[in-house]
C-alpha cells in the first residue's frame, strides 16, 4: 500500500506571493509617503533645516541700484558725522587747552609717480607742528604722508607733501590735510574735499 504524501508548495507560487506583497508595500508607501526605513526627523534636524534657510535668506544681496534719496541720505549722514568729528576735536582741544585751527590745501595733482598736496593752516604760526596728507579711495582705504609745518608771515606752511602712485591703485582718491602740534589742532572742511583721479 502506496502513502501519499504532502505535496510542497511550489516555488513560483512563494515568488509570486513575495512580488505581490512588495508591489503593494510600494504602491502603499508612495501613496502615504511613509517608508518602512525613513530616518526620522528630529527637533535638532528640523531646528538645523530651519537655520539653513535663515541663512540662506540672510545672504542674500540687495543688488538695486541706490536712488536719489539714498544719496542724500548719505550725504547728509556724512555731514552730519563730520560735524560731530569737529565738535569731538573741539571738545578735545578745549579740554588740552589746544585751539582750533583751519587748514587749507591749495594745491592738489599728480605728477609722474606722486601726488603732491600743498597747503597751510591759519591761527598759528609756528614750527614744532605737523602736517597729515591723507588719501582715501572710495572704499575707505587711506594712504598717509606726514611733515613738519614751518612758520610763515602770516601762517604756518605745510609745504608740499607726496604720495607714491606705487602706494595707491588707479580711481578716484580724495584728500585731506590735517595739522597737529602742542598748541593746535586742525583739518580742512570734508565739503568739497578736492580729489585726484589716479592713473
Amino acid at each position: 500500500m502506496r502513502l501519499k504524501t504532502k505535496k510542497s508548495i511550489c516555488p513560483k507560487i512563494i515568488i509570486a506571493i513575495i512580488a505581490v506583497s512588495l508591489l503593494g508595500y510600494i504602491v502603499l508607501a508612495k501613496t502615504t509617503h511613509k517608508w518602512l526605513f525613513d530616518a526620522k526627523t528630529t527637533p535638532s534636524d528640523t531646528s538645523r533645516q530651519a537655520d539653513s534657510a535663515n541663512q540662506g535668506k540672510e545672504s542674500k544681496i540687495d543688488d538695486t541700484p541706490a536712488t536719489s534719496e539714498d544719496q542724500q541720505q548719505a550725504n547728509e549722514q556724512k555731514q552730519s558725522n563730520y560735524e560731530q568729528s569737529q565738535k569731538n576735536d573741539q571738545e578735545s582741544n578745549s579740554s588740552q587747552g589746544k585751539k582750533t585751527v583751519s587748514v587749507t590745501i591749495t594745491t592738489l595733482y599728480q605728477e609722474g609717480n606722486e601726488v603732491h598736496a600743498n597747503g597751510f593752516v591759519s591761527g598759528v604760526i609756528e614750527n614744532d607742528g605737523t602736517c597729515t596728507f591723507t588719501l582715501t579711495d572710495e572704499s575707505g582705504k587711506k594712504v598717509t604722508s606726514s611733515r613738519k609745518g614751518h612758520e610763515n608771515a602770516t601762517n604756518t606752511t605745510c609745504g608740499q607733501s607726496s604720495i607714491k602712485t606705487s602706494q595707491l591703485h588707479p580711481g578716484k582718491w580724495t584728500a585731506s590735510l590735517s595739522y597737529s602740534s602742542a598748541t593746535a589742532n586742525g583739518t580742512n572742511p570734508v565739503d568739497n574735499a578736492p580729489s585726484v583721479e589716479v592713473k
